[in-house]
């Protein structure tokens, strides 16, 4: 049995600034053994944003910061706190412009 959740979510903030963040959750249990093992995946970016269609609200996105913090529980009894790595700042990347994969598009630019 394999199972999961992907939650994101994005704020844009009065003064141009945007902040989001995602988590992905994965858990699987082997019917045979009984072994359940778990992952998690946490990402957070600030950036700032302009607005190129008012009527739309479609914005442009232009990054300043991300990091991410990893966990691995091969057992299925390790506490989150006790399974997550430390978090890692990533650095900025222009092609592809990361981290792109925090908003619902394959771009940097979104409808809102």
């Amino acid at each position: 049995l394999k199972t999961g959740e992907n939650c994101k979510e994005f704020v844009l903030m009065q003064d141009g600034r945007l902040m989001a963040k995602e988590l992905r959750f994965r858990w699987s249990r082997c019917a045979r053994t009984g072994k359940t093992e778990r992952s998690w995946h946490y990402g957070i970016a600030e950036g700032t944003f302009s607005l190129l269609d008012p009527t739309t609200c479609h914005v442009d996105v232009t990054w300043r910061n991300w990091a991410e913090a990893v966990g691995d529980d091969q057992e299925g009894s390790s506490s989150v706190d006790d399974a997550m790595q430390p978090w890692e700042a990533k650095m900025m990347d222009d092609n592809p412009p990361e981290p792109r994969h925090l908003l619902p598009s394959s771009s940097n630019q979104i409808n809102v």
